[in-house]
């Protein structure tokens, strides 16, 4: 166990060191606004790539060798970025860091699931969540101060310790899974599966500059709903698929990977924006705002864990509906007070997408990971965690655009465009679609749990 949630820290503890340390990079290189942002675009691509593949190949050629694969490969990338001597190196290494976290985090969840008993298993995942959650946390703090007492280069060393203590500890004490020796990896699909999700991704990555309705930005979705078709029907005839695409009929399985990304979508892009807001429209001090945001982000620490346990006891779904349900109280709050509200009712807000997370996202993954058989686990994995993942990159997104349009409008005064009025009507109108994701989240939910209710009694009829 320990060594599964060491390996799978080192992802999110490697993306807080990063968030805080770009702009020191920047500049160290010379560097654009932009330039910047690719280092970590380019980690976010190809984690969000090759997660689905990743998982599935752990299915067919065994998950601890895949994760531990991946942890080496992660160790590797965070050395090659620590030394590395211009901005194309560090792209370079950055990517190699990305495929590292595709292997580990598709896997971890399979290597959970294979290693406890289903009355234990939302305690487990419960455990691997916090652990992720606990690396968003504490990494921006650490970034700060290794950036700012050793330099930017020793952000990307931290990994390797923490890496090479996983890797030991996984090879010595987690047990293999089942292998499907009979079973090979089409990679026929799973080069189509890829151009799917690169230019979907990078789409995502890039639309704050490009804009929703740029031909760049149409020209690559319309790829990539092309390279789906194409992946159906190549899957359909194959022998040994990528996807199982039964897996995907079952309601359980993919309801529950769509309120998964409704919940990125909403709960993350309110949180992108909120400290713009806060700080040049209701002119909070940055030092309350870093405050506002740490307690929203320590909730979840609190909460997942006994969420989890108690999935085990009652189910899913009750927690999963009250997670979701929080997430869209708290961005339906600011919309209904308008021009009324106040500071304390916004933070109350923003502090009740910790509570909703922390609620939800335990049971989810239980949804999730109890859906399918044991063979797919390591595909189970892979889906959900893309879909962690597009929701955070279509967050990134949308939070972008509205900030971008009111900052490119005034360049010479950012501040004054965020507390131009048009800034807060925008504001509004991203919570709206914060909103309106979160009641399609809870949508999926209540659709699924009528799907299985259905499912049920259409058994006991039988028997």
């Amino acid at each position: 166990m320990l060594a599964v949630l060491l390996g799978q820290l080192i992802t999110p503890l490697d993306v807080g060191l990063n968030n805080t340390s770009l702009p020191t990079i920047g500049q160290s290189l010379n560097l654009g606004v932009a330039a910047s942002g690719w280092i970590m675009g380019v980690f976010w691509l190809f984690a969000t790539v090759f997660m689905i593949i990743a998982g599935r190949t752990g299915d067919v050629l065994g998950r601890r060798k895949i994760f531990s694969y991946g942890i080496f490969v992660f160790i590797v990338g965070s050395l090659a970025s620590g030394f590395s001597p211009n901005y194309p190196v560090l792209l370079a290494a950055r990517a190699v860091q990305g495929l590292g976290a595709a292997l580990t985090s598709s896997n971890a969840l399979a290597l959970i699931c294979c290693s406890f008993s289903e009355e234990q298993r939302g305690k487990a995942l419960g455990l691997l969540a916090a652990c992720i959650s606990l690396g968003f946390t504490i990494g921006p703090l650490l970034g700060g101060f290794i950036c700012s007492s050793l330099g930017w280069r020793y952000i990307f060393f931290v990994n390797i310790p923490l890496g090479l203590v996983a890797l030991i500890l996984c090879l010595r004490f987690v047990e293999e899974s089942e292998t499907e020796p009979d079973q090979s990896i089409d990679l026929l699909g799973a080069l189509i599966l890829l151009t799917i999700l690169a230019p979907a991704s990078l789409s995502l990555i890039q639309v704050s500059s490009w804009g929703w309705l740029s031909p760049y930005t149409i020209s690559l979705f319309l790829l990539a709903l092309v390279a789906g078709w194409v992946f159906v029907m190549h899957e359909r005839a194959a022998a040994q698929p990528v996807i199982d695409l039964g897996l995907l009929r079952i309601p359980a399985f993919s309801l529950s990977n769509m309120a998964t990304y409704a919940l990125f979508i909403s709960s993350r892009l309110a949180l992108f924006i909120a400290p713009f807001y806060l700080q040049y429209y209701r002119d909070m001090p940055v030092y309350l705002i870093g405050l506002v945001i740490s307690l929203t982000n320590v909730i979840p620490l609190v909460l997942l864990i006994p969420s989890g346990i108690i999935s085990d006891r009652v189910g899913t779904t009750g927690l999963e509906l009250f997670g979701m349900s929080s997430i869209a109280l708290s961005l339906g709050l600011p919309l209904v007070a308008g021009s009324q509200l106040t500071m304390p009712l916004l933070i109350i807000s923003l502090l009740l997408i910790g509570l909703g997370y922390g609620v939800f996202y335990s049971p989810n993954l239980r949804a999730v990971m109890g859906s399918v058989p044991q063979s797919g686990l390591g595909f189970a994995g892979g889906v959900t965690a893309t879909m962690r993942n597009f929701g955070f990159l279509t967050s990134i997104g949308l939070a972008s655009s509205v900030l971008g349009v009111w900052a490119v409008q005034r360049p010479d005064s950012p501040g004054t465009a965020f507390s131009d009025p048009g800034f807060q009507t925008a504001v509004k109108h991203a919570y709206f679609a914060a909103f309106l994701v979160a009641l399609a989240g809870l949508a999926f939910l209540l659709l699924r749990g009528y799907l299985s209710a259905r499912s049920a009694k259409k058994i006991d009829i039988l028997y």
